[in-house]
């Protein structure tokens, strides 16, 4: 994804330089800070040709910890993803203008499986945001982070504000889905060679899987994961399509790399990346630093 915007990254030691704020990949895309952007998804729900976009939590109270953490309890071995989904599902009070549980769903345990299903449609993109959005409005705008400088070795420890973060947002939905050519093609099952696929951005479902548990930590894994997923359409069908593991074994080298690049101008949305230079003065090796969006770090006493 698109590198963040540091101007207001401040090291608690040492300097950070700001990073210039990324063009903007499309005129149909605009870069906003999470601050300007406030209670509105960079994506959104789709009704109409049209976005609705605004949302509202409900309180992160005490009662709603126990439920996060009976969850955890009852599931255990599940991968970060599925605590994002259960803990915005439990705090997400409206999406679109809509309540994420609707009034006619009494059942407790169908209310939570209705909001799950729920924050699993929504894009990656969103999710990220309201995951964001979230811990800012718990726990504060400023984050910090551990951080070790991969020239010098240097360890220490980095505050962002997390309001000064550049987040890329739709303007037209026709953004929203991408065809590809590729280079050598793709076996398809009727046994011809395609060229053409549609890409779409992910939704947050196709990362909440048990399977992440060993992808999310191999970024190679994780590239061919979201190329999998990012598939919706094949030249000459109508209809969407999931493909199978042979289809997708089938593809070369340079149309993985080329989907790939399709995948990262689709996957739009808040950037999980710092970057920077090293606060040690006699290195000032420039970084990027991944932000660490694992519950027990983001949500932690460490991150204040």
């Amino acid at each position: 994804m698109d590198q963040l915007n540091t101007k207001n990254l401040k090291p608690l030691s040492g300097e950070i330089q700001e990073s210039a704020t990324p063009i903007p990949k499309d005129e149909r895309l605009q870069v906003k800070s999470v601050k300007e952007l406030g209670f509105n998804l960079p994506i959104g729900i789709v009704e109409g040709g049209k976005f609705k976009r605004g949302f509202t939590f409900n309180e992160y109270n005490y009662d709603l910890e126990k439920d996060v953490a009976r969850f955890r309890r009852m599931n255990e071995q599940i991968p970060n993803t599925r605590i994002v989904t259960k803990v915005l599902s439990v705090c997400v009070n409206q999406l679109g203008g809509k309540p994420l549980i609707p009034e006619e769903v009494t059942d407790p345990n169908q209310r939570e499986i209705v909001a799950m299903q729920k924050i699993g449609q929504l894009f990656m993109a969103d999710v990220y945001y309201l995951w964001i959005r979230l811990r800012m409005e718990e726990l504060g705008t400023e984050y910090k982070s551990p951080f070790a400088c991969l020239s010098c070795r240097r360890q220490g420890e980095i505050l962002t504000d997390m309001e000064s973060m550049d987040v890329f947002c739709v303007n037209d939905p026709s953004i929203l889905e991408k065809e590809v050519k590729l280079q050598k093609g793709l076996k398809f099952r009727d046994g011809s060679l395609k060229k053409t696929v549609t890409v779409n951005p992910v939704r947050w479902c196709q990362l909440d899987t048990p399977e992440m548990v060993n992808v999310a930590s191999d970024p190679m894994s994780m590239k061919l994961h979201f190329i999998r997923h990012a598939i919706t359409g094949i030249q000459g069908y109508s209809e969407p399509v999931v493909l199978m593991d042979e289809e997708i074994g089938s593809l070369r080298k340079v149309d993985v790399e080329i989907l790939s690049g399709a995948v990262n101008y689709t996957n739009l949305g808040p950037s999980m990346t710092l970057t920077g230079k090293c606060p040690n003065q006699e290195c000032k090796a420039p970084f990027t630093w991944p932000l660490d969006w694992d519950y027990d770090s983001f949500f932690s006493t460490i991150s204040l």
